[in-house]
């Protein structure tokens, strides 16, 4: 009797355990994977999308299991921005992670009826973009991270780096408010420090081919501003680098490591990075208006081997404030 008895309970056990694994199981069988749509403007913004992704697995959100992506290739043309992201809300995703100005602009409009979560990463001044009214309470369905305020430093960089220059070229795609603001705050400084700016709008890439044909001869530095579609030219712009032996100003360490002769701005993997956090508290359940818009870290980096090649020499003291030198 008494074997019996054991032998009944470790059955139930058994049984028991079995039911727990099933029910266990089916509940997982039935979680919704999270769908995460990505809309971009250049190349550029594929590598901060790369660090939104390993950021994300730190949340316990690793692709094909536990999150699913739809990612396209880079737009280009920021007209097609908005069909783009009409396409993202038919697919139904449950949030979008969008790089640039421009892209989050159309994505905004797309997902207002929709209330569709949305992070952006990064956008130079969401206020002053429309994108939102509050850095600290931004409302409706949107957060994100937005670049420092850090231009008029960068230009003035440009000058200490090389004393020299005096006529500065200024690419940018004329409807960018990225790229606009990046303009206003290097006008507040050129004429204190003796330089003067070529500005040299364009919109498309027909007109961005003739705009690098026709360079002015008599401009000695680029200072491509926080753009997406001038950033993707950095190769060309440095290809006339090395060719007329002029500096190269760039927003991102992206352009630095690809030959422009320094960068003070962000990191775009970093970048990536730092909003996958955000991301994932709205996948828990946090409401994106209520999550506060975060700013980027800057960086100085100094391509010394570009600095070779334009036979520039560097001082120092300049070398002491870089984050990160490329030799």
């Amino acid at each position: 009797m008494r074997n019996f008895i054991k032998f009944l309970a470790v059955t139930i056990a058994l049984v028991a355990g079995l039911i727990i694994t099933y029910i266990v199981k089916d509940e997982l069988s039935q979680t919704v994977v999270p769908t995460v749509g990505h809309l971009y403007l250049s190349e550029v913004d594929r590598t901060t999308f790369d660090g939104f992704k390993d950021g994300m697995i730190d949340f316990g959100y690793k692709d094909g299991e536990t999150v699913n992506y739809i990612s396209g290739k880079s737009i280009v043309d920021i007209a097609k921005l908005r069909s783009a992201a009409d396409l993202l809300v038919t697919e139904g995703v449950d949030l979008i992670f969008v790089s640039s100005t421009p892209a989050t602009l159309a994505v905004r409009d797309a997902t207002y009826n929709y209330k569709i979560p949305v992070v952006f990463c990064p956008v130079n001044d969401p206020v002053a973009s429309g994108i939102v009214k509050d850095i600290s309470q931004p409302g409706g369905n949107i957060t994100g991270i937005r670049l420092a305020i850090g231009d008029q430093r960068r230009f003035q960089l440009l000058k200490e780096i090389d004393p020299n220059v005096a006529k500065v070229f200024f690419p940018y795609t004329s409807h960018d408010k990225s790229a606009l603001k990046t303009l206003q705050q290097i006008e507040k400084v050129a004429g204190r420090i003796g330089v003067t700016i070529v500005r040299a709008p364009t919109e498309g890439k027909e007109a961005v081919a003739e705009m690098l044909r026709n360079i002015p001869e008599d401009i000695n530095a680029i200072f491509i501003p926080r753009d997406s579609t001038m950033e993707s030219y950095v190769a060309s712009f440095v290809n006339i680098s090395y060719k007329r032996k002029i500096a190269i100003s760039a927003p991102s360490s992206l352009q630095a490591d690809a030959g422009a002769l320094f960068s003070y701005g962000h990191n775009h993997y970093q970048l990536g990075v730092q909003a996958s956090r955000l991301a994932s508290q709205i996948l828990r359940g946090s409401e994106p208006g209520v999550l506060p818009i975060e700013t980027a870290k800057y960086y100085l980096d100094i391509n010394l081997k570009s600095a070779k090649l334009i036979e520039l020499d560097i001082s120092e003291d300049l070398l002491r404030q870089a984050d990160r030198i490329i030799r």
